[in-house]
């Protein structure tokens, strides 16, 4: 049994022992991995904050997008915004 272990990847015995851990354990990990990229995705925001104040319609931009991805996240976030330019370019189009 010890000898087949030694030729399992890394790959290998990362997943066994992975899978080894408790239910509880493993969600907690995942918790705190969600917390900790809320928590990196919240202060490269603030840093950037001062960055996007020249006028005060970019300042209601930005801030509208900073509610946006604070309520829904970065890849929520980032689809919304995707549909919002098309629409902005659908209806610059049209005429009046």
């Amino acid at each position: 049994m010890a000898i087949r272990d030694w030729f399992k990847s890394n790959a290998q015995r990362a997943a066994e022992a992975e899978a080894a851990l408790p239910a509880s354990f493993r969600a907690a990990r995942r918790n705190e991995n969600a917390a900790y990229q809320s928590h990196r995705v919240q202060e490269e925001l603030d840093r950037q904050t001062i960055a996007f104040t020249r006028s005060p319609e970019e300042a209601r931009a930005y801030h509208f997008a900073l509610d946006l991805v604070r309520q829904r996240g970065p890849s929520e976030a980032s689809r919304i915004a995707d549909r919002v330019v098309f629409f902005v370019q659908m209806l610059s189009r049209e005429p009046r």
